[in-house]
């Protein structure tokens, strides 16, 4: 089945939405990012939906800021988040298992946060990410895979465990160059981010193509443009390690049409053409090769230089069959035709000396050196300047009249 490069439509949804967003549509964009199924989807909903009531609940009483933002990530920490995983980055999974990572559970916080009226940002680092919160006018970091992640740098329980357990290490608000403010689209967009680079790790490379496609119909940032233009290319790759060319071929058409003006496959579509007249001409099937070489989208995808090398090689192999068939003569002729179309290359000039020389030592070895005469003449017409045809020549006028 040919993979569809159409985005979630959660991701098209989001993009033209302003923030913040509703809390419903952030539940729903989280677990279609995390490629939930229908099912587990309404299942993960319905039991996020009674733990967002079952805080409420808690927090009724509560109007201070912070105590909010704090009780909200002891919350998670006390009746979800349980075991710390770099990976697992799907919220969906997290809901059913636990298992969290710093983008679900940083996810997870917001909606928390938010579902009680606070203001959540995101923060991410080179290799992090976390949630900011506003508190009476004022941006409080919380490290969301911590349990003491709240104001983290003015907890010593949060610095002594912190990096122990995440192998990460707390970036503080004053490190501006080491961290960047995100909102809440760029956020969910990191679900989508991790999958595609989770995906590529296991090779899994036509599974990372939607999410690709989908950040960046959200984001549409230039990091994004690359890790679609990165999946793009590994699918290719990846079909082409197959030797699967036609589909190699035929995605990289459906990319061109879609993203045309935004990602360039020129190199891994020169590639894939190179490589699949390679593999028809290492499989003996010149006369396949030949075809595809003819071809306009064949001469179009590959440089100048290659299509005209492809081609040599392809009219010396024609040439090497027919000796078996017609002789020395007929593989000449097969290189005279492939010269007016490709032009008097030294390759082919070479290939033509070394045939019609055959063909004239076959007769001269022979005594029949009348035709041998007619075939050097021949050659000497289409090939002056070869010092074989010379020599060649210089041998007749030395052998006996018949």
């Amino acid at each position: 089945m040919f993979p569809e490069l159409v985005p979630l439509p959660a991701s098209q949804q989001l993009s033209t939405m302003r923030e913040p967003l509703p809390v419903e549509t952030i539940v729903d964009a989280a677990l279609e990012f995390s490629g939930a199924s229908d099912a587990s989807a309404a299942a993960a909903k319905d039991k996020l939906v009674g733990l967002l009531r079952r805080f409420r609940d808690e927090v009724m009483n509560v109007t201070e800021q912070a105590a909010l933002a704090e009780k909200a990530l002891a919350f998670l920490h006390k009746n979800l988040l349980t075991t710390y995983a770099v990976l697992q980055t799907r919220v969906d999974t997290t809901l059913d298992t636990g298992v969290f990572n710093c983008v679900s559970s940083a996810v997870l916080y917001m909606i928390v946060a938010r579902s009680v009226g606070l203001s959540v940002s995101g923060v991410r680092t080179s290799d992090h990410a976390f949630c900011t919160v506003l508190v009476n006018g004022q941006q409080v970091d919380v490290e969301t895979t911590n349990p003491d992640g709240f104001n983290p740098g003015a907890k010593k329980e949060f610095t002594d465990s912190f990096g122990k357990i995440t192998g990460f290490r707390y970036v503080p608000p004053g490190h501006y160059g080491d961290r960047r403010a995100i909102g809440e689209k760029e956020l969910l967009s990191l679900i989508l981010y991790n999958r595609v680079s989770e995906y590529g790790d296991a090779r899994f490379f036509r599974d990372a193509l939607q999410p690709a496609v989908s950040a960046y119909a959200l984001i549409g940032s230039e990091e994004m443009r690359g890790v679609m233009g990165v999946a793009f290319s590994n699918y290719v790759t990846s079909l082409g390690v197959r030797q699967d060319y036609p589909q190699a071929v035929q995605f990289m058409d459906a990319v061109k049409a879609s993203f045309g003006g935004i990602v360039d496959l020129g190199q891994p579509r020169r590639d894939m053409y190179h490589n699949w007249v390679v593999s028809l001409i290492d499989a003996n099937a010149i006369l396949d090769a030949g075809a595809l070489l003819s071809q306009p989208s064949t001469k179009a995808a590959l440089d100048d230089a290659d299509w005209n090398n492809l081609s040599v090689v392809v009219v010396q192999q024609r040439a090497q069959s027919e000796v078996e068939i017609g002789g020395f003569l007929a593989a000449a002729a097969i290189v005279t035709d492939a010269m007016a179309r490709l032009g008097r290359v030294q390759p082919l000039l070479q290939t033509y000396e070394a045939y019609m020389h055959n063909a004239f030592a076959q007769l001269f070895n022979a005594h029949k050196i009348a035709n041998a005469k007619t075939v050097i003449d021949q050659g000497i017409a289409a090939y002056p300047d070869s010092r074989l045809f010379q020599q060649d020549l210089e041998l007749l006028k030395k052998a006996p009249r018949q």
